[in-house]
């Protein structure tokens, strides 16, 4: 009769041990990458600005000030689609991981049960 050992079960299990370390640190950064890229009330802040510039609350040319804001806030919303997307991505892969490593526990699992049968 051939059965599988607790020290065999336990070499299979760690690469399941590695990939959850990888999950975990794939989902941490899915996350804070996520909250980069949350709205942080930017275009409010630029509305506020833009009349301020519009009522001449602030003596620069208005043309100039408008240019340069519109160019900043939309690199500003592009980081923050770019950061969104990334998270999600991450966060994909860390669940797609985490699918992997219940179906190698479980073939482990079914394979010395199987053998213990024998």
């Amino acid at each position: 009769m051939n059965f599988i050992t607790k020290k065999d079960v336990a070499i299979l299990l760690s690469s399941s041990i590695g990939l959850i370390v990888v999950v975990v640190a794939t989902l941490l950064f899915a996350n804070t990458t996520r909250q980069k890229g949350r709205d942080d009330n930017s275009q409010q802040k630029f509305d506020v600005f833009v009349s301020n510039v519009q009522s001449g609350k602030w003596q620069l040319t208005t043309g100039e000030w408008l240019k340069g804001m519109r160019l900043e806030h939309n690199e500003v919303v592009e980081y923050q689609k770019a950061c969104f997307e990334i998270g999600e991505a991450f966060l994909c892969l860390g669940w797609g991981l985490l699918v992997c490593i219940l179906w190698q526990t479980g073939t482990v699992f079914i394979v010395r049960k199987r053998l213990q049968k024998q």
